[in-house]
């Protein structure tokens, strides 16, 4: 695994009005069959794994995930952009919250659709 942090951060703005910034902070280059584990202070953690044709995004959707704290959701923004999003178990009101200000619809829950 190779870790290129970027500084300064990059900040770009993105959302309905571009009212949220983000700061690019690090790239991650994995070879085959390596995995990072993003965690949160809540306790929540999320796997990516590379393979020689691509990634595992995540862990098993209706097992490892809900384990960890997050259930996964797809997302349709109102330009008709598709998100996959991992809502931390216990925050489900403020991602609500957040969707509706950014105009995103929860379209299918795959964790418990599963």
């Amino acid at each position: 695994m190779r870790v290129r942090h970027v500084e300064p951060p990059r900040r770009f703005r993105v959302g309905e009005g571009s009212r949220i910034e983000l700061r690019h902070v690090a790239d991650m280059e994995l070879e085959p069959d390596e995995v990072v584990t993003f965690r949160a202070p809540s306790g929540s953690e999320a796997d990516v794994t590379r393979k020689a044709w691509g990634y595992y995004w995540t862990g098993s959707l209706n097992e490892r995930l809900p384990a960890h704290g997050l259930e996964p959701v797809i997302v349709r923004g109102a330009d008709g952009k598709t998100f996959l999003m991992l809502v931390e178990a216990e925050r489900g009101q403020e991602f609500l919250d957040y969707c509706a200000a950014e105009r995103l619809t929860p379209e299918r829950w795959l964790g418990r659709d599963a």
